[in-house]
């Protein structure tokens, strides 16, 4: 006999992978025949910009380039030359169970670039880009939960468990044009390049919409008076999301990357047009019932079962760390003209994760030349999970870089921002079919009441081993709904 359940199903998302690849890039440039040869590198600027993601069979094929602009000392000695390349890339990560309908979160990272000079008219360019994906898909649930009435001799035991579902997995273009105001220092320089970061900073739901705030950050490169001179720019942004009905509370966790940039001097001012998409996954906590077990008096029961394994909890939080780094130059330091810094892979411990730092400095030496220097360290960033959590990922939110000169000493200071995504997940056997067929005669002893133990209090168990009921074990023992039998000497009346 099939004990028919109440069936409950339920769409929401589901994490299928988190995976990680990396390409190294390589590349020649060629010094044009209308500029002069090379004498020594100064610096490089780069920016990376993802122009496609494709999500297929198991899968998901991201293509981007990388834009890499080198500034350096022609033979002469006099002023500054710069030469230039795009380094196109793709990548294939693994994606177990993904199609065209899943969606892939993607965050993208330089965790190395390195120019040196070849000959006096080629300069080699190496870089490491790393992608790291996580794939959702939009599936169905299905669960059960007791019926409202059963037979006298069938007990189901209901349990219940609150988790994170994840609500919303999605992304949006986001187009930011503006007119930037150059600083007094740079207006009659030359323009050079400029990179730009997109990140976010709050969010918040007001009816159905869910706002993204955040910023775009702008680094732009200038020449004046053959001297380099960095200006720096932010744009703020909001982005709105349609939530999905009834979602109130959601915790928002966001990924941004640059998809395309332009930028065109115009006399006092930098006219900006980037292009970029916010990709947000959103969790809330739910409720579900269901069967935890079942046992029958007189029957035997045919039992299947399911796990369902959830995110119990999760969290976003952020660290940071300042690196002290020194450097010194035999031929003087008279001034900094700018510094900036990066960061290669992370690597994560039980408390912190380890930071490598490159910080570039380009500065004036004690006879006017422009020379530059390269300083490394490893910054330590400590972070805090909580106690069964595991932590799903560190993201450097921002890394940068002061220096200051003191006869032949530069000092350079690096601060870095860290977020760390952590993670409690768990998960509970369900009952989803339940059949029960008659004893065969002689099966059960012939016991009517019993006496035990109840050594930790678990009326439940005591009541399924010996085929009794647990509303009958309080009531023959005067026990209270919430009174603790634990340790009780207890009747067991046999239900037959």
């Amino acid at each position: 006999m099939k004990i028919e359940l109440k069936n409950r199903e339920k769409s929401a998302y589901k994490k299928l992978c988190c995976t990680q690849s990396a390409k190294e890039l390589k590349e020649d440039i060629v010094v044009p025949d209308t500029l002069e040869d090379i004498l020594r590198i100064l610096s490089c600027t780069h920016q990376c910009r993802i122009r496609s993601k494709n999500v297929e069979q198991d899968c998901v094929l991201v293509g981007g380039e990388l834009d890499v602009t080198v500034l350096y000392i022609p033979e002469t000695g006099d002023g500054i030359q710069t030469i230039s390349t795009v380094i196109p890339f793709e990548l294939r990560l693994d994606a177990p169970g993904a199609d065209s309908t899943s969606v892939s979160i993607i965050d993208t990272s330089v965790l190395n670039i390195d120019v040196k000079t070849v000959n006096p008219r080629k300069v080699s360019v190496s870089a490491d880009i790393c992608i790291t994906q996580s794939c959702y898909k939009y599936l169905d649930m299905a669960w059960a939960e007791a019926p409202d009435t059963t037979t006298e001799k069938l007990f189901i035991k209901p349990g219940e468990v609150d988790y994170q579902g994840i609500v919303l997995a999605t992304e949006k273009m986001l187009s930011l044009e503006e007119d930037l105001q150059l600083p007094d220092n740079i207006q009659n320089g030359e323009f050079i390049s400029a990179c730009s970061s997109i990140t976010v900073d709050s969010s918040e739901v007001i009816g159905s919409k869910l706002i993204v705030k955040g910023r775009a950050e702008i680094e732009a490169l200038y020449i004046v008076s053959s001297v380099p001179e960095m200006a720096a720019f932010s744009i703020g942004f909001s982005q709105l999301f349609e939530l999905p009905e009834d979602v109130k509370e959601p915790n928002v966790r966001a990924a941004c990357m640059v998809t395309g940039q332009y930028f065109e001097p115009l006399g006092e001012k930098l006219a900006a047009d980037i292009r970029g998409v916010i990709q947000i996954i959103c969790t809330e906590q739910q409720h579900i019932s269901y069967i935890e077990d079942a046992y029958a008096c007189g029957m035997e029961l045919g039992i299947d079962k399911m796990e369902f394994q959830y995110l119990q909890s999760a969290s976003c939080t952020r660290g940071s760390e300042s690196l002290s780094l020194s450097y010194n130059t035999d031929y003087g330091a008279n001034r900094i003209l700018f510094s900036r810094a990066s960061c290669s892979a992370v690597d994560i411990s039980d408390s912190q994760i380890s930071v490598p730092v490159t910080a570039d400095i380009v500065y004036e030496d004690s006879e006017g030349a422009l020379r530059s220097c390269r300083v490394r360290g490893t910054a330590e960033i400590p972070y805090q999970a909580d106690e069964g959590s595991e932590l799903e990922s560190a993201r450097i939110k921002s890394v940068k870089a002061s220096a200051r000169a003191d006869e032949t000493l530069i000092s350079i200071t690096v601060s870095i921002e860290a977020e760390f995504s952590t993670a409690t997940h768990s998960s509970v056997s369900m009952i989803n079919d339940i059949n029960a067929e008659a004893c065969e005669p002689g099966s059960r002893a012939g016991a009517s009441v019993y006496m035990c133990k109840a050594l930790d209090g678990d009326l439940w168990s005591i009541a399924k081993k010996y085929g009794s009921d647990v509303r009958l074990i309080k009531e023959i023992n005067s026990l209270e709904d919430d009174e603790c039998a634990c340790g009780r000497l207890l009747l067991i009346p046999i239900v037959r």
